[in-house]
């Protein structure tokens, strides 16, 4: 089987890598060829500029799990590593391409191959004779700028995630574990679901309480999310991400849940009282209602 192919990082697979994706099954599909996406399980900038390397916005599995939904037929996960990181584009369009079968490369608008850093027409060139057409991808603007991974990070830094989520095409998550927490939130009327992330690379948006939607047990239920210091509480350094489901009783120790985040509410800050706190929450909790349309 010949594979129309194209190769990236791909961190959070936004709008401007799903443009790229659908470029990708068009030209397969105009040649009669399979699509393959040549990804990797770490950031190439982990190796190369190691004191440079971002925050995530999908690990491993969920990048998988994205380019598996959007209907491509084969994703190759490599680990990117010194040893390849010297390979030049030749060496790795000969030893790790062609073995998988690659009749043509898509490359991307920026994109620069190997680590002699070619570019579009030195790589189209130099593929033909190992008979991999090489095709240049159009990039997806918006606002005359192209999307990018950088710009949704500083976004969901500063806690925009509506924002984000327009650049990403559909809410950013945290996925995790359900772990004990303080037990204050049932106290004041509002119990939650402590969420230990999955990932430790993944960002973490600002502090402050969010409208969400979470993923528990098979089931979807909106809720809110608490991001912060629980300054009220005295909680100390110690950052916790906390869920209250709308609907949701029981405990959930150990089960595994995704927080897809909406909306931000508000700026996290500190009470006078826990009565002050309990009244604010059951604003956010309206507010919360209101936006997810409970």
């Amino acid at each position: 089987m010949r594979y129309a192919c194209t190769i990236g990082f791909f961190d959070g697979l936004h709008r401007g890598h799903q443009y790229l994706l659908q470029q990708l099954r068009a030209v397969a599909a105009q040649r009669g060829m399979q699509t393959l996406v040549v990804t990797f399980d770490n950031s190439p900038i982990s190796v190369l500029r190691p004191k440079e390397t971002p925050q995530l916005l999908t690990d491993a599995a969920e990048k998988r799990d994205f380019i598996a939904n959007f209907g491509i037929d084969r994703c190759e996960m490599l680990h990117f590593s010194p040893e390849m990181s010297s390979l030049t584009a030749l060496q790795f369009l000969r030893l790790r391409l062609v073995p998988m079968g690659v009749g043509l490369l898509l490359m991307g608008y920026d994109h620069h191959f190997g680590s002699d850093r070619l570019g579009f027409e030195q790589v189209r060139s130099m593929a033909e004779s190992l008979g991999v057409e090489v095709v240049a991808a159009e990039a997806l603007q918006k606002d005359k700028t192209a999307v990018s991974s950088s710009e949704i990070r500083s976004m969901l830094v500063e806690g925009r995630v509506a924002e984000a989520q327009e650049l990403l095409g559909r809410p950013y998550m945290l996925s995790g574990t359900v772990v004990p927490g303080r037990h204050e939130g049932t106290s004041l009327g509002f119990p939650t679901a402590n969420l230990k992330p999955r990932s430790t690379e993944k960002i973490i948006p600002a502090c402050g309480a969010y409208a969400v939607r979470a993923t528990l047990g098979g089931k979807t239920y909106a809720g809110m999310t608490n991001i912060g210091s629980r300054p009220t509480l005295k909680n100390g350094s110690d950052i916790s991400l906390e869920t209250h489901l709308f609907g949701y009783s029981g405990e959930a120790y150990g089960e595994e849940i995704t927080i897809s985040f909406v909306q931000r509410l508000r700026d996290e800050r500190e009470f006078s009282s826990l009565e002050s706190l309990s009244n604010q929450l059951s604003v956010d909790a309206d507010n919360a209602k209101k936006i997810l349309g409970q």
